[in-house]
This record gives C-alpha cells, structure tokens and sequence, in this order.
C-alpha cells in the first residue's frame, strides 16, 4: 500500500487574513508526488490526469463498504468537458499569473529562468476522457493528478501519495466560476480547485486554525514575519479572495526554487537573494527562505539590477548565504529521516512478502491435503487429465477419442493445454461401463 504522505482539506468557513506563503514539507521528499511534478514538465512529459465523475455512493451488500457510483447520464461529455476546463484553466492561472507579473514589474531578466520553466505549463494529459474508464483501473504509477469530481456535497481537499496527487472537487454544472459568492452557496467550482490545484503544486494552507498545518514547513515559509500587512491570498481565505495575488506568486517561485534545487543551482535570483513581489513587504528571498531587508537594501537592490550588466554580489548576497546555509541543513535533516523511514519501509514490505510467500505455501498444501483425502474417499474420481485435480461438474466436461467409449475428464480452464487422448496418463482415462 502506498505511504500518504500528506493530506490537506481546504474548506474554509470563517474570516481571517493571510499569514503569508508555506511550502509543504514534502517539497524536499523526492518521494512526494507533488516534488516530482515540476522535473516531470521540464523533462517534456506531459502530466497524465485522469478524472472520475461521481453521482453518489452506495453499499455494497456484499462487503458492507460505501462504494463510488459513476456518473453514466447523458451528459457525461459535457461535464467532462467542463471538468476538464477547470483543471486546465486552474493550472495555467498559477503559472500564467506568475508570469504577467514578472513582466508586469519588468522583471522578466532576473527570473528569465522562471519564466522558462512557467512556459511548460500546460502539458496535461487527460487520459480517460473518451473512454471514461475509472481511475482506480489504472495502475497507481500511470496517473499523476488523479480527479475525483462528485456531483453531490463534499469538502474540496487535495491528497497526495507517493505515486500520485488526488484533487477531490464539488463540481456544480451551474455554478463553476463567477463573481461572489452567494451566503450558504459552497465556492464555485473553478475558484475551489484554484486553491487545491496551489496544494499539488506544493504550498500549504495559510488561513488561521488550518487543517493539515503539521504538513507545512517551518523553513520554506513567510509566517516568522508575522504580523504582515494584511496581503490576501488564494491560499488563505478562498471565500474572501479567490484570486492569485502576489503573495501567491512569491510563493510559487520559492516553490520552484525548492523543488528544482539542482536545476537551478548556478540560478542568480535563487544565490544571490530576490525581493517579494508585494511591494508592501519588507522581505527577500534566496533558496526558499525569506528574509528582512532594510529600506536601503531594497534601493541598493533595485540599483543594482537597473545596470544592464550587472556585475559583483548583489547586495542581498550576504543574506542570501545565510538562506544556504539553512537550506542546506533542512535538506540533510530530510535526507537523514528519508532514510530512516526507507530502511523501515523495506524491512516492513520485507515481512509481508514473506508472510505472504509462506500464506500462499500453507494454501497449497492445505488444496493437496483435502485433495489427496477426497482420492482415498474415493471422492475424485473425476480428476483432470491436464491437471490431475478433482473436476466438479461445473468446472468441466469429458474428452472423447477415436474410441467412442473412452473420455477423459478436462477442466474448462485447461482446455488449451489437453494434448490429446494418445498422449494422457491411463490412469485418467475412464471406458464406459
């Protein structure tokens, strides 16, 4: 079974401001789906999405567990359709948004790097859209976003796992974006997977009281700044802002910057430090730390990429060091308990193999033993000719040859493989009395 390695619910019910940008702990964990999805797009594979449309649950009589019933109306094209737009739109709004405000601030020189990778973002693949095959048929490996969009109420949340992120939606046909929220009326579907879609990509929830805040790191965050002047986000209180801002795009590229540590090891912005796109902030970044700069930093800075031909340290470089060294030490610890927790997790896949092997063992001798006594109870014998094993008379039917009172017994199962009446055993072989 697949480890979980982080699971975030994200329905938020009352007011509160933004604490400012949180990667998830996992960004480092190369077993994480969402720290694969970025080297995924930058290797030219498209991410491969397969979504299932639900109309309720009911319980199987058999097991007694609540199972999902697929939606089978007429309207499934459409709805796919429809579901498919949002997933695409909500992908390409986080790294489209980013972009346009690089450019916006004219800073697209000191992220040129940024912005190629945020020209891969929309290679999605959706693998079951006219087919409508349900994603727990695919193997757990042949999917990386995983959509499970229900037409009845649930609580829009996004679960990953070492193989795969799952994006759980509400879709509402008639309410799947639009300005406003109507009192009582959940968040419109577009605006609900903006916020989950932030979660596969790597940031954590920001609103206050949040679900799943053991899941957020306590490095790779803005919350030490506390209190912020109050800049909403798209990953604080969806209800009051469901729409990127630059809290956001801070937090997407200190995403990147983590993520794609080896990618963008000689990157200037990422060693040499970067100031936040809020101007209202006080902050700079380098490898996915922030930290405080001085209104005199923040000019000398500004000077310094006004040059054409920027040359020497920048200064925030000194800062920047300081983020290394803490970045570094993060990813030690990581890597230290990674490997902990993978010898435990071999030791533990170790044990039920051999539980398993020794199961399947005990099985077989067990179907010899009761085999062996129906023999000597003169209970078997109408035994196979291919397999040797009792024949009931569901299983099989009897074999005849040239000679009309002769036949054997076969199992239907072994059909293919019977070699004919010259070639089997006599001691499977009956004559009509």
């Amino acid at each position: 079974m697949k480890r979980i390695l982080w699971v975030l619910i994200c329905c938020v019910l009352g007011a509160s401001s933004a604490s400012g940008w949180v990667l998830l702990t996992d960004t480092i964990n190369p077993e994480a789906a969402q720290a694969q999805l970025f080297p995924k797009l930058l290797s030219g594979k498209p991410l491969r999405i397969c979504i299932d449309i639900l109309e309720s649950k009911q319980k199987n009589k058999s097991t007694g567990y609540m199972e999902d019933v697929h939606y089978q109306g007429d309207k499934r094209f459409q709805y796919y359709s429809d579901i498919k737009d949002i997933i695409e739109g909500t992908f390409d709004e986080w790294f489209d948004t980013t972009a346009k405000m690089i450019y916006d601030q004219k800073r697209q020189k000191e992220f040129s790097d940024i912005l190629g990778i945020l020209s891969y973002g929309s290679n999605l693949l959706f693998i079951n859209q006219y087919k409508f095959r349900p994603c727990d048929t695919y193997a757990m490996e042949d999917i990386d976003i995983k959509v499970r969009a229900t037409l009845y109420p649930v609580r829009d949340h996004a679960v990953s796992t070492s193989a795969r992120s799952t994006i759980a939606m509400h879709f509402q046909p008639d309410h799947i974006k639009g300005g406003g929220v109507s009192q009582g009326r959940p968040l419109p579907s577009y605006y609900a997977t903006l916020h989950e879609m932030g979660h596969v990509l790597g940031l954590g929830d920001q609103y206050a009281g949040r679900s799943g805040a053991e899941h957020n790191s306590t490095t790779y965050t803005l919350s030490k700044f506390i209190p912020l002047p109050k800049i909403e986000s798209v990953m604080g209180n969806t209800y009051e802002n469901p729409f990127l801002t630059c809290d956001d795009v801070d937090g997407l590229i200190n995403d990147i910057d983590v993520q794609l540590a080896n990618q963008l090891a000689n990157s200037p912005h990422r060693t040499q430090g970067w100031l936040s796109f809020c101007s209202t902030r006080k902050v700079g970044y380098a490898y996915g730390i922030p930290f405080a700069v001085t209104n005199e930093e923040i000019s000398a800075e500004k000077e310094f990429l006004s040059h054409k031909k920027s040359k020497g340290d920048s200064p925030l470089a000194s800062k920047a060091k300081q983020a290394a060294l803490q970045d570094q030490e993060v990813r030690a610890q990581a890597a230290h308990i990674l490997t902990a927790e993978e010898k435990n997790r071999r030791a533990q896949a170790d044990s039920i193999a051999i539980s398993e092997a020794v199961n399947r063992s005990s099985a077989q001798d067990e179907e010899y033993r009761q085999h062996v006594a129906a023999v000597a109870a003169e209970e078997a014998t109408h035994l196979c000719a291919v397999c040797g094993k009792i024949v009931k008379d569901s299983e099989g039917k009897k074999f005849r040859g040239k000679i009309s009172n002769r036949f054997v017994y076969v199992h239907n199962d072994c059909r293919d493989d019977f070699p004919g009446m010259s070639k089997v055993n006599p001691k499977y072989i009956h004559t009509d009395k």
